[in-house]
Order: structure tokens, then sequence, then C-alpha cells
């Protein structure tokens, strides 16, 4: 058996469906997963990055309000720690049917099943001892209201419709902290926000060289990281992510 499972979830992008009135089209969340023999090794990676910027400020950093220099120092640092990566990305355009994912938190809930699905698999291959212990970025989600609908969901759960192994996950011991409290929440926030800018395009274009640099961090499956380390949401996005949005063959490339 190994030793358990820490696991930090941030998300980047918006939930929102005002498309080209300040929406983004996709939704990103990322699970960084630390076993926790290598879990205080973690503050190895934000302290050297900050004296290598010369960092002073003892505001909490965030990927996205670093400039593109600084950016890319730190996704090196995070690729080169011995952590798991596991990202669901929602084209919020893609959805059959938006209006059933407004409000109540519907698409976050929606998201997070996805990714707790693949955190839970990988803690069973990985024969873990323990539940993982899971650690939310503090955001408007109301995480009572959450944990409530994961419990909902794991005792609606048959041998037909199983996807999380709930032996892996206990929603009542969910965590929520402050994204400046543990580094293992300001890594998730650089891993979301890498596949944000790798994906979401401005101007047609994106920028997935943050992602290039922790592209030996995804969780793979028998060598494949596409809908497990990488997971594109729905379907219909699925199937055309590589055809129809040519910025996004990257992905081919790196995984």
């Amino acid at each position: 058996m190994s030793p358990g499972l820490s696991c930090y979830i941030d998300e980047a992008g918006c939930p929102g469906f005002r498309f080209g009135q300040g929406s983004s089209d996709w939704l990103i969340i990322s699970a960084v997963l630390v076993h926790e023999d290598e879990d205080f090794n973690i503050l190895s990676v934000i302290g050297p990055y900050k004296e290598r910027i010369k960092r002073t400020s003892l505001k909490p950093i965030h990927f996205q309000e670093l400039s593109h220099e600084k950016r890319l120092p730190l996704s090196v640092a995070v690729g080169q720690h011995p952590l798991i990566t596991i990202t669901i990305a929602c084209h919020k355009p893609s959805l059959t049917n938006p209006d059933s994912y407004r409000g109540n938190h519907r698409l976050y809930n929606y998201l997070i099943r996805y990714l707790l699905e693949r955190v839970s698999w990988y803690a069973r291959d990985s024969r873990c001892s323990e539940p993982v212990r899971i650690t939310f970025s503090q955001r408007t989600m109301p995480y009572d209201e959450l944990s409530e609908n994961f419990v909902k969901m794991r005792e609606a759960t048959t041998s037909s419709n199983a996807g999380i192994e709930w032996s892996y996950i206990v929603p009542e011991n969910f965590h929520i902290k402050q994204h400046a409290k543990l580094e293992g929440l300001i890594i998730a926030d650089v891993v979301a926000s890498s596949y944000y800018y790798a994906i979401e395009h401005r101007y047609g274009f994106t920028e997935p060289r943050y992602v290039w640099h922790m592209r030996r961090r995804i969780y793979r499956y028998e060598g494949k990281a596409y809908r497990y380390g990488l997971k594109i949401i729905p379907p219909p996005a699925e199937a055309r992510f590589l055809d129809e949005f040519p910025i996004h063959r990257w992905a081919s490339e790196y995984f």
C-alpha cells in the first residue's frame, strides 16, 4: 500500500453564459495530487520561485496576475515537482441545454464529479492506504452544499452507474482553505490557469507553453493522458476538440 494522497482543487475561467459579453467559452477545474510523504516538499516549489523572480510582496501569487515572463519559470518549477495533475475542461457553448446549468452552481458540481472520478481512479491504481484528503480553494461556492450533493450521489450509486471509487472519496471530509494559506492551492491555481491559457483562445491564439512544462505530471492510465489527466466535456466538444479547434492541436503532441 502506498501513502495517502493530498488533493488540491482550483479553477480558471468563469461559469457564466454571456458569451461575447465577458464570459469565457471554457471553464477549467484542475486537481493537484501529492503523496503525503511528499506533501511537505511542495513548499520547495513556491519559495525558490519567489527568490528567482526577486518577489518581496506578501500578496498571494495568482498565476493570471503574473506577467508572461514570470509565468514561464513558475510553470517549469511545478513541472519539476513529483505531483500529478488532472484537469476537466468544459466548452460551455457546446452544452446541449445550457439553461439547466445556470444558477445553484450546477455547472461546477457537474465538473467536480468528473474530476473526483479521476482522482479516485488514481488513488485506486496507486493502492492508497486511506481516503484522499481533498482541499478546495475558497470561492463563492457553498461547499456544504457540494458535500451534501456528493453524499447523495454516493448513496444513489449502484454497480451499473459507479464511476467514483467511493472508498477514496469521503464527502464529509472535504476541506476549504483560502488560496494563500496552502502552497498546494497556489499550485492548483497555476495548473488550472495554465490549461485555461492553452485552451481559451484570445484573438485567435492560445498559449500552451505553460502546459508543455507540466506535461510529464499529467495523470496517465496505461500511458494515456487524454480522457484521464485531461478530460474535455461535453461529448460534442470532445469529439471536435482536435479537428475543429486547430489551435488545440498541441494536445495531440503533448499527450
